[in-house]
């Protein structure tokens, strides 16, 4: 039976995350990782060094800011091989890169997978591009060409949460959704064959905790 996958890790943050602006496919200036999001994916290299299994392989979006984040956790850990796959792009918003989410929700196309975001894609077809990756990696894991826990996927919070939906068994309508999502920027979850288990920068709202309790409590 398959136990832990593989670890994925969100690249760090960019201007458009902090303004809380959908990226998409995005790909300019607003896009790239900024100081911050540099910061973050030398923190995630820092933490993969303390990981008891020594990462042999990356796979990232082809996207700058995924690339980047990639680069700098692959030489922190002098990762032999880094592949990039355009599979691995997050869900094509379309002309809503770069606009405000509280100004324009998606539930529409959230709601209708077959719906599509202007100049964008449909969540099925999203999905479709995620399932034909994850088929390729499980066929690795089997013919133990992959060792579990040996390879590092880069890329962004809409995969993250495919892999939670579909090891979880959950369907949900919100991957977009920051109060829901499983980890923020520079995040890093571990895939079982089961679950996704957020093991750094885990996002408190997605798991209904509340912080400022938890620390009464421990006063």
């Amino acid at each position: 039976m398959l136990s832990n996958l593989f670890l994925m890790l969100r690249h760090g943050p960019t201007k458009l995350n902090q303004a809380d602006e959908y990226r998409g496919w995005s790909n300019g200036p607003d896009a790239e990782l900024n100081n911050d999001g540099l910061w973050a994916a030398r923190e995630a290299a820092s933490f993969l060094n303390t990981y008891k299994t020594p990462i042999k392989r990356i796979m990232c979006s082809d996207l700058n800011r995924a690339m980047h984040t990639a680069a700098i956790v692959g030489t922190i850990l002098n990762v032999p091989r880094i592949d990039v796959d355009d599979r691995l792009r997050p869900l094509n918003v379309g002309d809503l890169a770069g606009k405000k989410k509280v100004e324009h929700p998606i539930d529409a196309y959230l709601e209708n997978k077959n719906k599509r975001f202007p100049n964008g894609e449909t969540v099925n077809e999203f999905e479709e591009r995620q399932h034909e990756v994850a088929d390729e990696l499980i066929a690795e894991i089997q013919r133990d060409e992959l060792l579990p826990g040996e390879l590092l996927i880069v890329a962004h919070v809409s995969n993250v949460m495919y892999w939670h939906n579909m090891q979880s068994g959950l369907i949900h309508e919100d991957y977009l959704q920051e109060s829901t999502d499983l980890i923020m920027p520079g995040g890093i979850v571990i895939v079982t064959d089961d679950a996704v288990l957020p093991i750094l920068k885990w996002n408190p709202e997605a798991f209904d905790i509340d912080i400022a309790k938890e620390d009464e409590g421990k006063e």
